[in-house]
């Protein structure tokens, strides 16, 4: 938190919280949408997609200078279904 500009020990704790519900938060509404997609596209193809989207991500993460790039970066994560 301290690298991405939050340094108040309160906001510290609370961004923590933040970022770490949003990714659950994210993975709860996007999988019914996987698992639709599952049904009709082959889930190979899927993981793969999710695969290079979780690399993809997290390259961007570790580049994110604001704690605001890397709270949509949680939540597009979430999104993938990637459990972080």
């Amino acid at each position: 938190m301290r690298h991405l500009g939050v340094t108040e020990p309160r906001a510290v704790a609370r961004w923590s919280g933040v970022l770490t519900g949003l990714g659950r938060l994210s993975t709860v509404v996007a999988s019914p949408v996987w698992g639709w997609l599952a049904d009709r596209i082959r889930g190979w193809l899927l993981l793969l997609w999710t695969a290079l989207g979780f690399a993809a991500l997290h390259t961007l993460s570790a580049m994110a200078t604001d704690v605001w790039q890397f709270a949509v970066l949680r939540l597009l994560m979430g999104a993938l279904g990637v459990w972080v």
